[in-house]
This record gives structure tokens, sequence and C-alpha cells, in this order.
């Protein structure tokens, strides 16, 4: 096989990994969250809280992302934003307030979103279309697996070594895939595009008269608000 058709599936393999992590970093902190009640004397209106300016500053901070990937590196942006969450993931093992876990959550929704609004752009330019929905499938797949795995992790090490190892322990990888991103080539923007780029199909207003988008967004949305009430409590 030579290198120009292994070097997709091991960009694929990196980035689904690195989601991977990012869905792990997430559910980490629901599993030691009884511990972290209990050592901050909060109620579960405050925890609730935390969920919420995560989700806020996500939100606000995706839009900003997409203009960023089209002026400058997407693997450079992709790799900041790992570098930034899995810092502040190994702070996270060093609070004591509060306080502190809302700026903690505040900051790994702005870099989590780098993530997640650039990698797929990636993904699509180094795969043709016939196989691009399958190879997306695999890179969402990490989702609901690194959901699941969180709370074993967080559970276990939080259980038997403080609420704080889970967190030391999840730093770590991202800090090294971030460097591996870093080494990836930037593929060629549409390169495997068959529709030509118009400005309808390029601006907010365009998507917004987009039928399947606003189904598939509604969808999202509705599955995400279901799962984020399960996944925290």
């Amino acid at each position: 096989m030579t290198s120009r058709k292994l070097y997709p599936r091991t960009a694929l393999v990196l980035l689904t990994v690195l989601n991977l992590l990012n869905y792990i970093d997430r559910s980490i902190l629901n599993a030691v969250q009884p511990l972290i009640q209990s050592e901050f004397h909060v109620s579960d209106a405050q925890i609730g809280r935390l969920t919420t300016v995560f989700l806020i500053f996500y939100t606000l901070a995706a839009p900003f992302m997409g203009p960023l990937a089209d002026r400058y590196s997407r693997k450079l942006i992709v790799a900041l934003g790992a570098f930034a969450w899995s810092g502040v993931t190994l702070l996270t093992a060093f609070v004591h307030s509060y306080q502190s876990l809302l700026i903690r959550h505040t900051l790994v929704g702005i870099g989590e979103a780098s993530f997640v609004t650039i990698s797929p752009t990636i993904i699509a330019d180094l795969f043709p279309e016939s196989v691009r929905g399958r190879v997306l499938g695999v890179f969402y797949l990490a989702i609901p697996v690194g959901f699941a795995l969180g709370y074993p992790i967080g559970g276990y090490f939080g259980t038997h070594y403080g609420w704080r190892t889970p967190f030391y322990i999840a730093a770590g990888p991202g800090f090294l895939l971030g460097l591996l991103v870093m080494f990836l080539r930037e593929p060629e923007r549409g390169q495997f595009d068959s529709l030509p780029e118009t400005r309808e199909r390029r601006s907010v207003l365009g998507l917004a008269r987009n039928p399947a988008f606003l189904a598939a967004t509604l969808g999202m949305a509705m599955m995400t608000f279901a799962q984020g009430g399960l996944l925290v409590w």
C-alpha cells in the first residue's frame, strides 16, 4: 500500500482517537460528580450549571472557528484546541472551588469547539464522496464510545484514587495527539467535491434555506438535549 493511500487512513485514525478522547474528557466529570459535590458542598443545580456554561461557550465559539479555518491552517487550529482542552483538563485536578470549575468548563467549551467544527472538514477533504459518509460514521462513532468509556475510567480511578486522578490520566494523551496532528499534511480544500462552490452553499443564510440541513440540525439538537440529561443525571 502506497503512502498516498495510507495517509488518509492514518489521519482518520488520529482524528478519531482524538475525538474519542474529547468525549471521554466530557464524561469523566460526570462520573466523579458525587465526589466533587461532596468536597465542594454544591447543589445539583450548581452542578447542572457547569454543563450550561460549557454549552453556552461551546455554541458561541463554534461559529468563529469556520472563518478561522478559512484563513489559517486547520490542523494548527485543531492542535491548539487539543492543547487547550488537555491543559484545562489537567488544571481541573488542581481546582479547589466551584468558581474554578465554572472557568474550567468555559475554557473547555471553547477548546473543544475548535476540534468538532474543523476536524470533519479535514476528513471530508481526505476521502472521495463515495466513501465519505462511511468514513465520517467511523469518526462520529467515537462520540458514544467516548462517553461510555469516560464513566468507568472516572468512576474507577475517582473512587480508588480520588476524583482528581482521572483528570491527570485524561490530559496526557491529548497533548500527544495534538502534537501528532501538527505533523499531518493539510489536504487540498474541496479536492473531492463534485458540486461547485457557490455563495448559497457557503453562507449561513443558504444553509438556513436547506430543508435537509434544518431537519438534521433539529434532530441532532433533540438527541443532544435528551442525551445531556441522561449523562449528567
